[in-house]
């Protein structure tokens, strides 16, 4: 449980006071905070510890019902918008908190990016490779699209979560390949398919999973 995993890194100050190993300060990151599922109440348990915490300053010993005492302990959360396995939190918890709010790039500033660093890097290939930037940029683009919105994060599949690193890491193979090496359209092309498949295949869990990718990537060649 989430209190357990604090409290790992605690220890006894005084009869109920507790704080961060070593007489430290620490700093608990908890990424997708709004994947805990809601119970028939609407609640977000979890949550709540945290909200109890911060509004409070402590929690309750689950077994003699004590009250616990933390102090030197901050937290920094992250989550995306809800949706897939993302719950809406409370509004009451959110207010606890000094909100960030990173909007995600238009389509065509990810395709000048990326389709700058591909061009310049196919200058020196065949001149049926050299064309290709663009194409490659915006299938590139395109697949990232159709996975975010096929394959939504679950409490069991809480990892199919996508972003521009998973853009990026495929461009990254893409700007690592040779001229010797590569000698035409068709060795590019399976180059592509390879890096898709590194990126985002081998993320996937289920066979359905894997054939409905390789039909997405079926259709982004045709």
């Amino acid at each position: 449980m989430l209190q357990d995993i604090f409290e790992a890194n605690l220890e006894k100050r005084a009869k109920n006071l507790f704080v961060p190993l070593n007489g430290k300060k620490m700093i608990a990151f908890i990424d997708d905070m709004n994947m805990p599922i809601k119970d028939i109440y609407g609640s977000q348990p979890p949550l709540e510890l945290i909200r109890t915490w911060i509004d409070y300053e402590f929690w309750y010993d689950r077994k003699t019902q004590a009250m616990k005492f933390v102090k030197d302990m901050y937290l920094l959360t992250a989550m995306g918008p809800p949706g897939g396995g993302r719950q809406q939190i409370s509004s009451r918890l959110q207010s606890r908190f000094n909100l960030i709010n990173m909007t995600f790039p238009f389509e065509h500033e990810i395709c000048r990016i990326f389709d700058t660093m591909l061009s310049q890097k196919l200058q020196h290939f065949d001149d049926d490779i050299k064309y290709l930037d663009q194409i490659i940029t915006k299938a590139t683009v395109d697949l990232y699209q159709t996975i975010e919105k096929k394959y939504l994060p679950t409490p069991t599949k809480i990892h199919y979560t996508f972003n521009m690193r998973d853009i990026s890491r495929m461009f990254e193979g893409l700007l690592l390949c040779h001229k010797i090496v590569i000698t035409n359209k068709v060795e590019f092309l399976r180059l592509w398919i390879h890096e898709a498949h590194r990126v985002y295949s081998d993320r996937f869990l289920t066979t359905n999973d894997h054939d409905l990718f390789i039909k997405i990537l079926s259709e982004k060649l045709a």
